[in-house]
């Protein structure tokens, strides 16, 4: 294990700075709770806390060994393994050690920063995390993903407007796809913008649960029912806007065929049932 484990690590090295790919409480919305908590593609598959503490021992190893320039990578390794360990202090610490040595050596990398605004979220200390996900879209302005990740954290702090500009931003830097613009028709709803987030709705289920990455192309992000859940439920959450009562109870039904017992769906289909008997 410990060869394989230096192995993945000297390979996460040669890529290097290659493509590796708030105050206020979150907002519950529908997107939110069912997507993926941060767009990210993992390089290695460790599952059981021994073989973590062994990585981290690999990776102390390699800071003895290598020279400055290739220890940001393995800062930021060590953070993520630190964070999967539970140990956050010591997490934030190496993430600001891979930042240190991005800026140092003008890495065109924004991951630690990425993986430091996650932390700082699940700490809830929003505004640091805030902080640092619009730094990462600084040092890596060419990346779709940073943007929306940016995007996202603006959405759950209730700063709808900013939110739709990162997205629009994620939009202008790739294909389009379904991933970005079911996140771009949530925050519509928000900001009563119901016709485009429909139009937006339906673009985004024609092409599922992808997201475009400019290294390995369309990824697959979720299940497709799943993704399906939150259109029909946004679709029914933008036509109850409109004051569209059947149409809304029509895609909430489409959304309980997947999920009977959808807290969302059914709270919504009731407002709109209430609403159309009320005539």
């Amino acid at each position: 294990m410990r060869a394989v484990l230096i192995g993945i690590l000297l390979l996460g090295i040669l890529c290097g700075g290659c493509e590796s790919d708030s105050n206020g409480k979150p907002n519950d919305t529908k997107v939110e709770k069912n997507f993926s908590e941060n767009v990210s593609y993992p390089d290695r598959n460790i599952s059981v806390k021994s073989d973590y503490e062994e990585y981290l021992k690999d990776i102390d190893s390699l800071l003895d060994i290598l020279p400055e320039r290739n220890h940001f990578h393995l800062w930021d390794s060590k953070g993520e393994t630190l964070e999967k360990l539970g140990r956050y202090d010591e997490a934030l610490e190496a993430y600001t050690h891979a930042i240190n040595l991005t800026e140092k050596y003008n890495l065109n990398w924004s991951e630690p920063y990425e993986n430091k605004a996650n932390l700082y979220w699940k700490l809830e200390r929003y505004n640091e995390s805030l902080k640092y996900f619009q730094l990462a879209a600084k040092r890596e302005p060419e990346k779709k993903t940073t943007w929306l990740n940016l995007g996202r954290a603006l959405a759950r702090m209730n700063r709808s407007n900013d939110a739709l500009n990162a997205y629009d931003k994620a939009l202008e830097l790739g294909p389009e796809d379904g991933y970005t613009l079911a996140h771009k028709a949530e925050i519509l709803i928000e900001l009563r913008r119901f016709n485009e987030s429909i139009n937006i709705s339906n673009k985004a289920f024609s092409m599922g649960p992808v997201i475009y990455d400019r290294s390995l192309g369309f990824v697959e992000l979720m299940d497709r029912p799943s993704f399906d859940l939150i259109i029909y439920t946004n679709l029914g959450r933008a036509y109850l806007g409109m004051s569209d009562y059947s149409a809304a109870i029509d895609s909430f039904d489409k959304a309980l065929e997947i999920d009977p017992t959808d807290e969302e769906a059914l709270k919504y289909r009731e407002m709109a049932l209430a609403n159309l008997s009320a005539g």
